[in-house]
C-alpha cells in the first residue's frame, strides 16, 4: 500500500493511535520476527561455538520492545498523526462519528 492509500483509507487520528499502540506492545504482525531472527542467530551460534563455551538462548539475541514507560498524551497523539500527515503530503481528518459521518 502506498502512502496516499494509506492516508486516503485511514485518517491521522487513526493512523496515529496505531503508531502509540505499536510503540508500547512492539511490532505489529501474525508472527514477531525478531523471534525468528533470535532464533536463527542462536542456532548458528550454537552449531558453531568451540567446547568451553556457554550454549546461547534464543533470549540472548531477541531486540527489546520495552518502552520508557511514559504514554502520550491524546494532544501528543494528535500533534504527532498532524505532523506525519504533513510530511506524508496528506492533510488531517477527524476519525468518522459512529454513525459514519466525519466528525465535526
Amino acid at each position: 500500500m502506498t502512502v496516499a492509500e494509506l492516508l486516503a483509507r485511514m485518517s491521522g487520528q487513526e493512523l496515529a493511535d496505531w503508531q502509540a499502540y505499536e510503540r508500547a506492545t512492539g511490532p505489529l504482525g501474525p508472527v514477531r520476527g525478531d523471534w525468528q531472527t533470535a532464533l536463527l542467530a542462536s542456532t548458528l551460534v550454537n552449531i558453531n561455538r568451540g567446547k568451553k563455551n556457554r550454549v546461547a538462548k534464543v533470549k540472548d539475541f531477541l531486540l527489546s520492545w520495552k518502552t520508557s514507560g511514559q504514554v502520550m498524551s491524546a494532544e501528543e497523539t494528535e500533534a504527532t498523526g498532524r505532523m506525519l500527515a504533513s510530511r506524508l503530503g496528506g492533510t488531517w481528518t477527524e476519525a468518522p462519528a459512529r454513525g459514519g459521518e466525519p466528525a465535526r
